[in-house]
């Protein structure tokens, strides 16, 4: 009996999720080994084409959206494949820019499904099962290259089976600390595994203690590596809510580009993108095109205009700091938030970032099981001196910010990726 797409869904949403485990009592540990066999069962696909890998703890999913639109700007047939979903599980899997259609998503699952047999759930977690259903949709269509963003970490990350062409580590901060370690050099340790024997590793900017870690890791591989304000370097030239301009410095050569993406943090992970792409041959023109052509969902996004409601999903320390950045940078403040927050992120350190541009908290439920009570987050908004309330209602609580915020004012919408996805759906 052929699988149905509702069969495909529920059958990838029965196996073990770890995005969704409330408690992290029954986390298996993470390794390679069903990820490998489960592969080798369905003919590797994943060795079938070429390969860049992204890891990095800010900046991996924007800057996979980059390279994407380079690539196919370039003329190349591109498979992404990215984590976690905003709305719908098939944006994680995109064929050239657009996620792939409900027929070959079924097909994948399904074959997967016969693969895996009898085995207990779990023998594959959702995300291995979910990146195994990447890489069979990518030989199924004959793509010319894949750009994966890893899931968590690096090193055991079901996406480190691949062997890439070029591997690529944007910013690293504190995150994940149950699984990656508690020090910015432990989980750059984790995140450097994706770069394997004689690949060339294009790093971004790191704290020391990171960077010496990650380079150590190259040497001993035997990877060359192209270092952030070593061997490029990026500079703005002009920028505005509505995007950037900025100039590119790579093997002597400078360059200007622009991005029509708001957020100058977004310059770092443009700039690793085109760098990926020089090393890859791409011509400027491509680069260019590339690179005014990407829209990035959830990040620094505008959805709404008097008042100005800008959704991003930074739910780490580090992306906070930098959406405070922008928010004095574009002269924004004071900002109504709308905040949700999973476990088990550092929220006393995220909404201490928010607190001095903030006019309100307004907290609200993310709709995930590992949500952190709303209530409790109010209490350390008032320890910050910031005005709290709690909406539990996503739609209630947007209303609630945009009255509290006036015509000319500014709400921002930030926390995680489960609120950016439940925000999204509200307004479409």
């Amino acid at each position: 009996m052929s699988f149905t797409y509702e069969d495909a869904i529920g059958y990838i949403n029965s196996l073990y999720n770890y995005e969704k485990d409330a408690q992290r009592i029954s986390a298996p540990e993470f390794h390679l080994k069903s990820i490998r066999q489960l592969l080798t069962l369905l003919g590797n696909p994943q060795d079938r084409y070429a390969t860049i890998h992204i890891a990095g703890t800010k900046g991996k999913g924007s800057t996979t959206a980059f390279l994407t639109s380079i690539l196919i700007s370039a003329g190349y047939t591109v498979g992404t494949y990215t984590s976690p979903h905003l709305i719908n599980v098939l944006e994680r899997i995109e064929i050239d820019g657009k996620p792939i259609d409900r027929e070959l998503f079924t097909k994948s699952v399904e074959s997967i499904s016969r693969n895996l047999g009898s085995r207990p759930k779990e023998y594959a977690t959702f995300f291995e099962a979910l990146t195994a259903v990447a890489f069979l949709a990518f030989r199924e269509k004959g793509i010319d290259i894949a750009v994966v963003e890893t899931g968590l970490g690096g090193t055991y990350d079901a996406t480190n089976i691949i062997k890439p062409n070029i591997a690529a580590i944007t910013r690293i901060g504190l995150d994940h600390m149950d699984r990656l370690g508690n020090t910015i050099p432990e989980i750059a340790c984790d995140k450097a595994g994706i770069i394997k024997n004689g690949v060339t590793a294009v790093i971004g900017k790191q704290e020391k203690s990171a960077l010496e870690k990650i380079l150590s890791h190259c040497r001993k591989v035997n990877a060359k590596s192209i270092v952030c304000n070593r061997d490029f370097e990026f500079s703005i030239v002009d920028f505005d809510i509505t995007g950037t301009d900025f100039e590119l410095e790579y093997s002597g050569i400078r360059k200007r580009y622009r991005i029509n993406c708001p957020g100058t943090f977004q310059l770092e992970n443009a700039s690793i993108a085109a760098v990926i792409a020089k090393i890859l041959g791409i011509t400027e023109s491509a680069i260019e095109s590339g690179l005014e052509n990407t829209r990035i969902r959830g990040r620094f996004q505008i959805i709404d205009k008097n008042p100005l409601v800008i959704l991003d999903s930074a739910h780490n320390a580090t992306s906070a700091s930098a959406i405070t950045k922008e928010i004095k940078l574009f002269k924004l403040e004071p900002v109504v938030f709308i905040i949700g927050i999973n476990k088990s992120k550092d929220y006393e350190s995220m909404l201490a970032e928010w607190a001095p541009v903030a006019s309100k908290f307004i907290f609200t439920s993310t709709g995930s099981l590992r949500e952190y009570a709303p209530n409790l987050l109010k209490k350390v908004g008032e320890k910050l001196g910031v005005e709290s309330s709690v909406i539990y209602d996503q739609s209630e609580a947007l209303d609630k910010a945009k009255t509290l915020a006036g015509e000319n004012g500014v709400v921002f919408i930030v926390g995680s990726l489960y609120l950016a996805g439940k925000i999204l759906s509200i307004m479409s």
